[in-house]
């Protein structure tokens, strides 16, 4: 029964409370804490006594039945006794329910030790008992039990001993948990402060992007004002350049102006003296247009009205030396203040380019002649309009040079010019400092070339071929400029050229297009040039001076093409070099005996040095070769000349 007790623990004199058993005192109102965890021992302890319990039933099996339930109840007893020390374990009076047990189960085996020897005696005067192995003593087995709980006391101290080390260290884990605890506090705080100031400055930002955008709207609009602002002061500006650039230009060349009332007048001019050689005859004495065939024959002019019957040359046996100062040039610019929009200027120019009495020093007595007449209205905004004789719209180029200074080198050799009375619009667009467009338009004066008036005669009759056909020349031109290498300007523009002209018989077109262009490589080299093509052009000196050709009863258009290039250097400031070459090639199929040159070709170069700021001399050389339209047999094909020029000028 009380081995049954001990194994239930069921004490009639304990109570149980909340799974526990407490001896004679009362149960606390709550549930003890734990302090020492024995329960890995007492657990070893336990399994210990099952296990001897279950050998030792195993070996007392074949005796006596009494005394094998005596074992079993010792047994049993040790194993209650871990198992009731199992469970006070568990409680804060560990020590005194454990002596209660202690004293109980030792009352228990003196009470099982004097029943076994009994039992003995009872056994020893019995009938004998059958032969069996003998068990192990109890008083062993007891021992060895005891020897089993010292151990197991000794290692429930030494887990005690470890159990305090864990509670110190507990404890320290304890204090730094809490002081982790109390960081983590201090940080929640900060971060809910920090909260709370970040969605103060969030509410500060959304007030803030609110006003920005009342401020990015105006300052968009102030952008848009000062935008529109730099506009008008870039065209302000480029409007100051553009006058600056003209005052710049009239102060350039109005050296020496006289005012007169309102109008500033100023003159300009260009004293000019030649001197050429030629070892051919040419077309032309001082400006050479072409050279005339080296074989053909030339008849000597006579003198003082007499000539040698029968007499020939040879061009090309004949040399030449000539004097002439008929290329001076004298030119007036006068201008007016600006009225409204408009400012209003002249311009006058005349050389002595112009008809000789037919007297026998008739090459001295020079008459002049007008090149340029016209008035020019020009307003802001790069407006200008022109009414009178200026140089034609088509192909407004030509090269530099003072041995053709009245007619412009490579005239009849791949330059087409002149200067006609005309009425012209030109508009100037300029879209920065350094890039303007020029649009030009006009009609003029339609001249045909192959027109010789009376001669001497006042009278602009009879009317002409190009009056006969009632529509003026319409000529237009577009141009590029812009300032590149040292500050000079690289200019692209494509002229065009219309007209008709009514011959008597048939009314023939006129026609051209061509290709100019200034393209500086270098502040000290450049490439001029034109480039054309077109039909009847003996208005303008091209086709070599030829435009149509009478076919049967009909004249024929003659198509020509040609060009030139000059190549500039300037190597120091007073020096100025120049090569060039020009070509003019009319079509073939229509020439004749009379209108009968082919082809046209002309080399040069020059140079020119400044010995004065007003002061040039210039020595130019002169090749030409001209093809003409006969047999190839014939002797009179050919033309080549040299000319060598030397130019003395005195500008102001």
């Amino acid at each position: 029964m009380v081995a049954i007790a001990l194994k239930e623990n069921t004490f009639p004199f304990g109570r149980t409370y909340f799974g526990r058993t407490y001896f004679g005192r009362s149960a606390p109102s709550k549930p003890p804490s734990r302090q020492v965890n024995n329960r890995p021992v007492l657990r070893a302890l336990s399994a210990a006594c099952a296990a001897a319990w279950k050998r030792l039933d195993e070996r007392v099996k074949n005796g006596p039945v009494l005394r094998a339930q005596i074992l079993r109840a010792v047994l049993r007893a040790l194993h209650a006794r871990s198992i009731c020390a199992l469970k006070t374990a568990r409680t804060d009076c560990n020590f005194y329910l454990y002596r209660r047990c202690d004293y109980a189960l030792r009352l228990i085996m003196l009470l099982i030790f004097l029943l076994s020897g009994m039992v003995s005696v009872a056994a020893s005067q019995g009938p004998p008992e059958k032969k069996a192995h003998r068990p192990p003593s109890l008083v062993e087995e007891i021992n060895r039990a005891k020897e089993e709980v010292t151990r197991a006391n000794e290692r429930a101290r030494e887990a005690e001993a470890a159990a305090a080390v864990a509670r110190a260290e507990a404890g320290g884990a304890k204090a730094e948990a809490a002081e982790l605890q109390k960081s983590v506090g201090n940080l929640t705080v900060r971060v809910a402060e920090l909260e709370e100031k970040l969605n103060r400055a969030l509410a500060a930002l959304d007030r803030l992007q609110q006003k920005d955008g009342a401020v990015d709207q105006k300052m968009s609009e102030v952008t848009t004002q000062l935008s529109s602002a730099r506009a008008q002061i870039a065209a302000t500006q480029t409007e100051v350049k553009e006058a600056q650039a003209a005052v710049e230009e009239l102060n350039k060349n109005t050296k020496g102006a006289v005012t007169s009332g309102n109008a500033k007048t100023s003159f300009y001019g260009f004293i000019i003296a030649n001197a050429s050689f030629a070892d051919s005859q040419q077309f032309l004495s001082d400006m050479p247009l072409w050279a005339l065939p080296d074989g053909a024959g030339v008849v000597p002019p006579p003198i003082n009205g007499q000539a040698i019957p029968g007499l020939t040359l040879r061009a090309g046996q004949i040399r030449e030396t000539n004097f002439t100062i008929r290329q001076t040039r004298l030119g007036l610019r006068a201008s007016l203040p600006r009225v409204g929009s408009w400012t209003p200027s002249t311009h006058v120019e005349i050389d002595f380019l112009g008809a000789r009495p037919a007297v026998g020093q008739g090459s001295t007595f020079n008459q002049p002649r007008i090149r340029l007449a016209y008035v020019s209205l020009e307003r802001a905004g790069g407006w200008r309009f022109v009414a009178g004789q200026d140089w034609i719209i088509f192909a407004p180029l030509n090269p530099v040079s003072f041995a053709h200074f009245a007619s412009p080198e490579a005239a009849s050799a791949g330059n087409p010019w002149l200067r006609f009375p005309q009425l012209r619009m030109e508009k100037t667009i300029r879209y920065n400092e350094n890039t303007s467009l020029l649009i030009q338009g006009g009609v003029l004066r339609a001249v045909g070339g192959g027109d010789a008036p009376a001669a001497g005669s006042l009278l602009d009759v009879p009317a002409l071929a190009g009056e006969r056909a009632v529509h003026p020349f319409y000529q237009s031109r577009v141009a590029v400029t812009r300032v590149v290498a040292g500050k000079r300007n690289l200019t692209v523009g494509f002229s065009g050229h219309y007209g008709r002209e009514d011959t008597g018989p048939n009314t023939i077109d006129t026609w051209a297009g061509a290709f100019d262009y200034v393209f500086p490589v270098h502040d000290k080299l450049s490439f001029t040039g034109e480039v054309w093509a077109g039909s009847n052009m003996d208005s303008f000196q091209a086709g070599i001076f030829q435009g149509a050709a009478l076919v049967g009863d009909r004249f024929r258009k003659i198509d020509a093409r040609g060009g030139w290039i000059q190549l500039g250097i300037t190597p120091a400031s007073k020096w100025n070099l120049n090569f060039g070459y020009g070509q003019d090639d009319p079509d073939n199929n229509y020439l004749n005996t009379v209108v009968n040159r082919a082809k046209n070709q002309l080399w040069w170069t020059n140079v020119m040095y400044k010995l004065h700021p007003n002061v040039t001399v210039a020595l130019e050389y002169n090749y030409f070769d001209t093809i003409f339209k006969v047999p190839r047999t014939s002797p009179a094909r050919v033309g080549t000349s040299n000319f060598l020029n030397l130019a003395f000028v005195y500008s102001f």
